[in-house]
């Protein structure tokens, strides 16, 4: 293991970074960078009692979650009006749950003000 406590509370700070700036990266480097935050570094946050943090993960993973689904459904094609006025409910809906996520980071915060 690290010798060194501060090593941790440093990597843990450069994945924060890294997760809140995954959309500038290629979608497959986006979803394995956005996958091992989930599995590896939001158990490590909660191990070391960072639960602020594990949170912080965790809504960060979703939202990018979120923006590969709303990708996904402007992408596709719609064949029928009902599934059309379907699809544009779940694209609101989803847009609304997104831009409440982001509202919570508190970097986009920061920036804001």
């Amino acid at each position: 293991m690290v010798s060194e406590p501060l090593v941790l509370v440093i990597k843990l700070a450069d994945r924060l970074h890294n997760m809140r700036t995954v959309f500038a990266l290629k979608r497959d480097k986006q979803n394995a960078v956005a996958t091992e935050t989930l599995q590896v570094w939001c158990s490590l946050a909660e191990r070391l009692g960072m639960m602020v943090l594990k949170v912080r993960f965790f809504s960060l993973h979703h939202s990018f979650l979120l923006l590969l689904l709303l990708l996904f459904l402007v992408l596709l094609p719609s064949s029928s009006s009902s599934s059309s006025s379907l699809s544009s409910l779940l694209l609101l809906l989803l847009l609304l749950l997104l831009l409440l996520l982001l509202l919570h980071d508190p970097a986009v915060v920061a920036v804001k003000s």
